[in-house]
């Protein structure tokens, strides 16, 4: 859940080993599949709880946005469904990457229903997306781009090998503050380091 207590700020991560990153299985009673015609109206609900979105309309104009001019990424827009309901619980895309110059796979566009939060589902996708990865023949690195209002979803992507981008290869084709960028892994670090410390309690 997108925590806006926090000051917002973007981040980059990478993933340079794709060969090695943990295995987890989807929980029993879900299956993860490609989208399917009519898929859009769950993505729109689901994006509009993730992200706060203010209406239905806004999550459905960015559903368009962001598929309308690449079709063919639809095929690597994935969904836990709820076997016994059929309903979506989960989402995330994997798509080419949009940050740097040349076209590394990116994961993005990763939520949960909440009520299906804290189950491993997420774990489980990124498992699948990892290789799906390697089953489209992609070399090189994985991407992430996120912010400091997702740091429990970044708690996730380090377990997968995933680190933080600070202006090191690959190079990007933007402008690049290094302080800036410091500043927000600094927010992040610093509040996973406060909620590991009080599971401990």
């Amino acid at each position: 859940m997108i925590d806006k207590s926090l000051p917002h700020g973007s981040v980059i991560m990478v993933k340079r080993n794709m060969d090695t990153y943990p295995r987890y299985a989807i929980p029993e009673g879900f299956v993860i599949r490609s989208y399917r015609e009519g898929d859009e109206t769950e993505w729109a609900d689901i994006a509009k709880e993730q992200f706060l979105l203010e209406s239905d309309e806004a999550a459905m104009s960015l559903f368009h946005t962001v598929f309308d001019e690449h079709p063919e990424w639809m095929n690597c827009c994935l969904f836990a469904v709820e076997e016994k309901t059929g309903k979506i619980a989960a989402m995330l895309s994997l798509w080419e990457g949009g940050i740097f110059d040349a076209p590394y796979k990116k994961i993005h566009w990763v939520a949960t229903r909440e009520e299906f939060r804290g189950r491993g589902i997420i774990s489980a996708m990124i498992t699948y997306a990892l290789d799906l990865y390697h089953e489209l023949g992609a070399r090189d690195y994985c991407l992430l781009q996120t912010g400091t209002w997702n740091w429990q979803a970044i708690r996730i992507y380090k377990k997968f090998g995933f680190e933080a981008w600070l202006g090191e290869d690959p190079k990007p084709d933007f402008y690049f503050d290094p302080e800036l960028e410091h500043r927000n892994w600094k927010i992040i670090d610093d509040k996973i380091a406060e909620f590991e410390k009080s599971r401990k309690k």
